[in-house]
C-alpha cells in the first residue's frame, strides 16, 4: 500500500495540474471575466455602497488568485479593483459590520447551548447552521481585508483582536477539547489576517498558543492606539498609525538612541549668531593705524639712508 501511494505521489508531482496548458476557450473566459471586472470598476458609483463593496470586493478576492486567472493582465486589474475598493470610505467596516451580525446569532444560540444543553432554533437555524454560516462568510470578508492594506482595514482587525467572545476555555478534563479546536474565535481569526499583512508581526503563526499570542497581539494593538508603535504593510515602506499615514517609524521595543553633544570643532551658542557689522568708526580707525604704521615704517627707513 505504501509502495501505491508513493507511486501515485510521484505521479501527481511530476505532472502538476497546474502546469496544464490552458486551452484557447479557457483564456478567452479569463480574458472576458477581467473584462466585465475592468467595467464594474467603471461603473460601481452608480450601485449602492453595500452593493458596490460587497462587488468589488468579490472581484478583488478573485482576481488575486492565479488559480482562476492565468494572465498577465491579472495583477493589473487586481489593483484597479483595489483602488476603487479604498475610494470608498466604510470598505472594511463593511466586512466588520457582515462578521459581526452573524456572530451575534452564534452567541445567542451557543449560550442558550451551554445553559440548557439543547440546541436552540435562532433565527430558525439550528446552532451548527449558526456557526458554519459564520464561519462562511468570516473566512471570504477576512480574505478580501487581507487584499485591503488601508488604515481603515488596519483599525478594524487591531479592533477584532480584543473579541474573545466566541473564545472556549479547555476544561481541567480536557472533554471539549474538539470544541475548543473547533470554534475559532474573532480574536484569533484577526491576528491571523494581520500577521499575513504586516512586516515584523508580533508573534508567529505556526505554533500559535492561544493564552501565549493573543495578550501580545492585544498589546501591540494597545501600542498602536495610544501611537507609541507604527505598522508597515508587506510591499509599502509608508509607516501607518492609528489614524492613517506618519512620517516617522515608531517601536517601544527600540529604545531611541542618546544623541550626545559632539565634541570636535564644537561650536558655542554665542558663536552661532550672526556676527554684528563693526560700526564705521571703528573701521576708520583701523584703516588709520594700518596707513600711520606704513607711514612710519617708510619715514624710519628714509632717515637711516
Amino acid at each position: 500500500m505504501n509502495k501505491l501511494l508513493q507511486l501515485i505521489f510521484l505521479t501527481f508531482s511530476l505532472f502538476p495540474v497546474s502546469a496544464r496548458e490552458t486551452s484557447p476557450e479557457e483564456l478567452a473566459e479569463m480574458k472576458e471575466g477581467l473584462n466585465d471586472w475592468r467595467e464594474l470598476v467603471s461603473t460601481f458609483n452608480t450601485l449602492p455602497r453595500n452593493e458596490a463593496i460587497e462587488e468589488l470586493g468579490r472581484g478583488l478576492y478573485k482576481t488575486s488568485l492565479t488559480s482562476i486567472y492565468r494572465l498577465d493582465e491579472r495583477e493589473e486589474v487586481r489593483k484597479e479593483i483595489q483602488t476603487a475598493l479604498f475610494s470608498i470610505p466604510g470598505h472594511a467596516e463593511y466586512y466588520r459590520d457582515k462578521i459581526e451580525g452573524l456572530t451575534i446569532p452564534y452567541l445567542k444560540s451557543s449560550e442558550v447551548w451551554g445553559k440548557t444543553g439543547k440546541d436552540p432554533m435562532v433565527n430558525g437555524k439550528y446552532i451548527g447552521t449558526l456557526y458554519g454560516e459564520l464561519d462562511r462568510a468570516r473566512m471570504w470578508s477576512l480574505e478580501t481585508l487581507r487584499e485591503l492594506p488601508s488604515p481603515e482595514t488596519l483599525r478594524v482587525l487591531g479592533e477584532m483582536l480584543n473579541d474573545e467572545r466566541m473564545r472556549i476555555k479547555l476544561l481541567p478534563d480536557k472533554s471539549n477539547l474538539e470544541e475548543v479546536h473547533f470554534v475559532v474565535s474573532n480574536s484569533q481569526k484577526a491576528a491571523y489576517t494581520l500577521h499575513q499583512m504586516i512586516e515584523s508581526p508580533p508573534t508567529g503563526m505556526q505554533y500559535f498558543d492561544y493564552d501565549r499570542d493573543i495578550p501580545v497581539w492585544q498589546n501591540w494593538w494597545r501600542q498602536v492606539k495610544e501611537g507609541s508603535r507604527t505598522v508597515r504593510f508587506k510591499g509599502d515602506p509608508q509607516e501607518y498609525g492609528f489614524s492613517g499615514p506618519v512620517r516617522e517609524a515608531k517601536n517601544p521595543d527600540i529604545p531611541r538612541a542618546t544623541k550626545r553633544p559632539s565634541t570636535v570643532n564644537e561650536v558655542s551658542p554665542e558663536s552661532s549668531k550672526p556676527s554684528r557689522p563693526l560700526p564705521t568708526a571703528w573701521i576708520a580707525g583701523t584703516i588709520a593705524a594700518i596707513f600711520a604704521g606704513i607711514s612710519w615704517i617708510i619715514l624710519k627707513r628714509s632717515k637711516s639712508i
